[in-house]
This record gives C-alpha cells, sequence and structure tokens, in this order.
C-alpha cells in the first residue's frame, strides 16, 4: 500500500471513530461502547468485504444462507 493510501485509510479510521464517539455523547449509542473497538470490528468486517468482492465474480460470492 503506498503512503497516500495508508494516510487517507488512517484519516477514515479517525472520523470513524470520531463519529462514534459524536453517537455515545448524543445518546445514540450506549454510553459504556468501546468505541476503539467499535472502529477496529467495524474496519475488519469492511476489509473483509472488500475482499470477497476482490475475490470472487458478483454472482459467485457469499450470500448469507437463510435460516
Amino acid at each position: 500500500m503506498s503512503d497516500r493510501e495508508l494516510r487517507v485509510l488512517a484519516a477514515c479510521r479517525c472520523v470513524d471513530e470520531q463519529v462514534s464517539r459524536d453517537a455515545r455523547q448524543s445518546g445514540e449509542m450506549a454510553a459504556d461502547a468501546e468505541v476503539p473497538q467499535l472502529v477496529f470490528e467495524l474496519a475488519a468486517f469492511l476489509d473483509l468485504a472488500n475482499a470477497e468482492s476482490v475475490l470472487h465474480e458478483p454472482a459467485t460470492a457469499r450470500r448469507p444462507t437463510p435460516s
């Protein structure tokens, strides 16, 4: 990854963290929510979704199976 891409990624995660903190302060999210953990998990989920879209054709990408 280039330096520019790393800076953009870091900036996006900072925005995610600020939005999460704002939501916690406004009462839209639990006061005891762990913002850094939430941001980490959200980033991991988005990274996985991106990897899936790159590795698989859209028609064969994994879809949730109905329960």
